[in-house]
């Protein structure tokens, strides 16, 4: 890509990192159901803050999601070689619109998959090793 390089909150990273959260906090919420209502319902002031840093908790999640799958394709380049210096070399018009109509989904649903696996096999793990 011949941009400058610069980062930006994108969809793939926000909502993997949204669902993941949220997931984790419904499960708190199934064992601690007056948390929510007894420390931040009741303060509009508590809830708005809480709001904020849900916002930027799910961006770093999201991020750290994102990183993830990096490092999951890099290694999965060592069985599946892939090329990607179309992102570098290719016609900007073409590699805006790959990225917009292809690799955003792609990033999105397998970062997904990630926050979700990784919920399912923390959740098996607490019930496992703790035993609820």
């Amino acid at each position: 890509m011949k941009t400058s390089l610069k980062h930006l909150p994108r969809v793939e990273e926000i909502l993997p990192g949204v669902l993941t959260l949220g997931l984790f906090i419904a499960a708190y919420h199934t064992s601690h159901p007056d948390f929510i209502k007894n420390n931040v319902a009741n303060d509009s002031v508590r809830l708005l803050a809480a709001s904020g840093l849900a916002l930027l908790a799910s961006w770093i999640v999201g991020a750290f999601l994102d990183s993830v799958r990096d490092i999951f394709e890099e290694v999965m380049k060592w069985w599946l070689p892939l090329n990607l210096d179309f992102f570098f070399y290719g016609e900007p018009t073409k590699v805006l619109q790959f990225d917009e109509y292809y690799f955003a989904y792609y990033g999105l649903c397998f970062n997904l998959a990630i926050g979700m696996a990784l919920f399912l096999i923390l959740q098996l793990a607490n019930t496992a090793w703790i035993g609820r």
